[in-house]
């Protein structure tokens, strides 16, 4: 008989558990999939208890806090651009800052510009995006004009 959370026998009572508080999944020994999306889904901060991430749980934990960015093992684009979508400020934990992400950050906020790590680079690619540089003027006071 496999236990899958401390003093509950079956799947459906650890999914049922970790619906009400995610955070509990540290007590569940026999993790599926489903399980850690739920617990996720509950508190994007109980991917800190995910044994084996998938993008999918990874994602859905940055869509609900960004922050949780620097919890996830191996970030994609597509997680990195879903967190600073969620929460701007996640672009310090982003590992490869693309600009795509970085533009997306400062659409946000422009306050995290000082957070992005090549700025000359950056600086450099929105000069040659004319799209990208009306939307971050428009949308926010990104330059000192």
């Amino acid at each position: 008989m496999t236990y899958y959370f401390q003093g509950f026998e079956t799947e459906e009572a650890a999914l049922e558990t970790v619906r009400k508080n995610g955070l509990v999944l540290q007590y569940v020994n026999n993790q599926t999939p489903e399980i850690c999306l739920e617990a996720v889904e509950q508190n994007g901060w109980a991917l800190r208890f995910v044994k084996e991430q998938t993008e999918e749980i990874c994602l859905e934990a940055v869509r609900r806090d960004g922050a949780t960015l620097f919890l996830v093992k191996h970030q994609t684009p597509q997680i990195c651009l879903a967190a600073v979508k969620q929460n701007p400020w996640a672009l310090q934990y982003v590992k490869e800052q693309t600009f795509d992400i970085c533009c997306e950050a400062v659409k946000q906020n422009p306050d995290v510009a000082e957070l992005i790590q090549d700025k000359q680079k950056f600086d450099s690619e929105l000069k040659l995006n004319p799209v990208a540089f009306c939307s971050l003027f428009v949308k926010q006071k990104y330059f000192n004009f």
